[in-house]
């Protein structure tokens, strides 16, 4: 018998809510004080105690630097393709604006781990600061509490060996006088992130991808020479005369920082655990050289696991089986015992695994946005945030010409039904005034401005965000009155479900609940693939609201989907697969057989 309360069941729900709520109200004062700081910073200028050269010894010091930084760049080439040969992959240069990118060395099976990266940094947001531990990101132990450092009160460990490891090795030390500094403001995540970072690599990198070269060969957001935006000086300089005041030594320049920021930007990662709640940011720079597509082929988790040697075991990549946690994975490194191999460091690594098999010289790919969109807004996003286009062919190549698969793809999640067939339809781009249908249905002048007047009606309509009582109903008949004319699978209808399913969770609906998240299962399919883990997490809350209504073999199905994607995606030990296996299986082998 199953003993699911309410509360269980939405609480994935409830924490992302109040994320949301708590991270907005610190994110603006945290802002307005940066901005303030930096405003002020800006007006003085960057002459400091830091010292400034001019003149020939300026231009000496600029052509030292170039030739340093290309004979350094080729150093971490050289041992970006090591690390990368050892797990069955290659370096490969995309152009410009792209520029370095993961290639598949060898063909990979789905599920079989591409890629184990230690990362450089880490960092925390301050709604996870007490719920997590800050060096493996982990709860604390069922009946007991997390350790809180005595130095900033800001840090939590959920032991004595990860706090002495986060202040040895994770840059804690950085963090931790910046806080303190600081106070009673909180630097924001991405300054936080940035002290670590130069913490770390100037004094206690773990291994080459931490050190100040591999780091800086990272590509900037736009390309760009590191010190032409203002706002990321003025905050570097922030960040440097608050790391120079508490003490720390050595004390990065405000160069550095800078330097860092500009490429924090664009290549950190957001740290999630296995239901994609976020806890903090993280920067891998050997992840970093994973390009974006809209249909991804590889996808990450994270886990604190040993980093630092060449695989020596099929068991850990590129064996066809997933990336297993030991006891020794969570042991605080240590002297080497007499007669042993020296342990390797262990942090919270992230692991890409294959969602579908990748041939031989496929470029690995993941996503770097919200996929729930239409062509033109995940176009936007990347450009805002990234500095590019896609130009994938399953979704964006060539989406202006009829019948390309981007264009069926865009008619699926962003057209009307084809008021001839019902098939969908899609209007065309770039001021294009026509309207085709994907059965071909001859539309008139009349019937191709009903199908853009019904999108851009539809769109507007449920756009409507979550909010108070009225609001959420308004938008749940907005729902009603559109499904008839849109295509199952539309992302704004997409969207909406997914906004009505937390508020029905919220107000205990249970009925409403699982009638929009069943209606979702299409579209999530197709939008973010049947082996994803937001696929595999809306399956799983199927299966446990089908379940509570009596449906047990529909429970089952759902239960199944979600195991599947999710043990590709998460890997076998998972927490939540096993979770799954035994609330719905009984056993954790049940789906095996």
């Amino acid at each position: 018998d199953r003993s699911w309360t309410f509360e269980e069941l939405d609480d994935e729900e409830r924490k992302m809510k109040a994320y949301e709520q708590l991270l907005e109200r610190k994110e603006a004062a945290e802002e307005a004080w940066v901005e303030e700081v930096s405003a002020s910073l800006r007006e003085t200028g960057s002459g400091t105690s830091f010292g400034t050269r001019t003149g020939e010894a300026a231009a000496a010091a600029a052509a030292d630097a170039g030739a340093s930084k290309r004979r350094i760049r080729g150093e971490v080439l050289r041992r970006w393709q090591a690390t990368a040969g050892a797990q069955g992959l290659r370096l490969e240069h995309a152009g410009a604006a792209l520029g370095w990118r993961l290639v598949a060395a060898r063909s990979f099976a789905q599920g079989e781990v591409l890629l184990l990266a230690p990362p450089a940094a880490t960092a925390m947001d301050e709604s996870a600061a007490e719920a997590v531990c800050h060096a493996c990101m982990g709860p604390p132990a069922e009946g007991a509490t997390l350790r809180r450092c005595s130095g900033c009160q800001f840090a939590h460990y959920c032991s004595e060996a990860h706090q002495k490891l986060a202040w040895a090795q994770m840059g804690h030390a950085a963090e931790c006088k910046l806080i303190a500094t600081a106070k009673p403001r909180t630097p924001t995540r991405s300054m936080r992130l940035a002290a670590i970072a130069a913490h770390v690599s100037l004094k206690a990198a773990p291994g080459w991808h931490a050190e100040p070269g591999a780091l800086l060969s990272l590509q900037p957001r736009d390309g760009s020479a590191d010190g032409t935006d203002s706002d990321v000086a003025a905050v570097a300089l922030l960040v440097a005369r608050l790391l120079a005041a508490s003490g720390l030594t050595p004390p990065p320049r405000p160069d550095y920082l800078s330097a860092l920021l500009a490429r924090l930007r664009c290549n950190g990662h957001t740290l999630h655990d296995s239901q994609l709640q976020p806890h903090g940011a993280g920067l891998y720079p050997l992840a970093s050289l994973v390009n974006h597509a809209c249909l991804p082929n590889a996808s990450a988790s994270f886990q604190f696991r040993q980093f630092g040697a060449s695989p020596s075991t099929p068991a850990e990549v590129g064996s066809g089986t997933t990336v297993a946690k030991t006891s020794a994975d969570t042991t605080d490194p240590g002297p080497a015992q007499s007669g042993r191999q020296p342990r390797r460091p262990s942090a919270l690594c992230l692991i890409l695994r294959a969602t579908r098999h990748l041939a031989r010289g496929e470029p690995l790919s993941v996503s770097y946005i919200d996929l729930a969109a239409p062509f033109q807004a995940r176009q936007l996003s990347l450009a805002r945030g990234y500095g590019f286009a896609c130009t994938c062919a399953e979704r964006c190549l060539n989406v202006d010409t009829a019948h390309s698969p981007a264009w069926l793809y865009e008619a699926l999640i962003a057209g009307v039904n084809c008021p001839q067939c019902q098939q969908p339809c899609l209007q065309g781009f770039r001021g294009s005034g026509e309207t085709a249908c994907t059965k071909n249905c001859p539309l008139d002048i009349s019937a191709g401005a009903l199908a853009i007047r019904t999108a851009s009606d539809a769109q507007s309509d449920l756009a409507v965000e979550s909010g108070d009582e009225p609001a959420n109903a308004a938008l749940a008949a907005a729902v009603l009155k559109w499904m008839p004319k849109l295509p199952s699978t539309n992302v704004h209808l997409y969207n909406a479900r997914v906004v009505l399913i937390a508020a029905a969770l919220d107000a205990q609906d249970l009925a409403s609940a699982r009638l929009f998240a069943c209606a979702s299962s299409d579209a999530c399919a197709l939008i973010n693939g049947k082996v994803s883990a937001p696929f595999g997490l809306l399956a799983l809350k199927r299966a446990k609201l089908l379940a509570l209504d009596g449906q047990t073999d529909m429970a089952a199905l759902a239960a199944r989907e979600a195991l599947e994607a999710l043990t590709i995606t998460n890997g076998l030990d998972d927490g939540l697969c096993a979770e799954i296996a035994r609330d719905f299986f009984e056993a954790p082998g049940g789906l095996a057989a």
